[in-house]
């Protein structure tokens, strides 16, 4: 067994060979969804016990029932945000064709000069007069 040094710590301090831990990394997230997949669990003790017969004190630790059951509740978010990103796929091909077809090239739109939206009427709520021009608006009329 190789366990680094936080984890000889909690295992001296909880008088075992190998400490409880939650579900972490990529083996034990595999062996959880094998366990998952294997059929209908009869309960978190027992599958907490299953576990156990497959602790190898490298990748993979012995589990509490609790920790069991409240990394069900991520694994459940995960698998369900990969099967929502799987089907959101083809439409995102989808809609990046269409934008393809419809949208110009980024090269092909021409900049704006600085300056340019000032002369626009009605630009950036100018009433496109030029400057000391008067007429149109409220400020114009008490002007007058």
């Amino acid at each position: 067994m190789k366990l680094t040094p936080t984890e000889g710590y909690i295992a001296k301090h909880m008088a075992v060979k190998v400490p409880f831990l939650p579900v972490r990394g990529r083996a034990e997230q595999t062996l959880f969804a094998k366990m998952i997949a294997s059929g209908p669990l009869l309960n978190y003790e027992d599958m907490a016990i299953r576990w156990c017969k497959l602790v190898n004190g490298v990748s993979i630790f012995p589990k509490l029932p609790v920790y069991l059951r409240t990394y069900e509740t991520e694994y459940k978010r995960n698998r369900a945000a990969r099967e929502a990103a799987k089907k959101a796929a083809e439409g995102s091909k989808i809609l990046t064709n269409i934008n393809k077809i419809t949208m110009p090239e980024p090269s092909a739109v021409s900049e704006v000069p600085p300056g340019a939206a000032a002369e626009v009427p009605g630009a950036c709520g100018g009433s496109g007069r030029a400057a000391g021009e008067k007429g149109g608006g409220r400020r114009a009329e008490a002007e007058e």
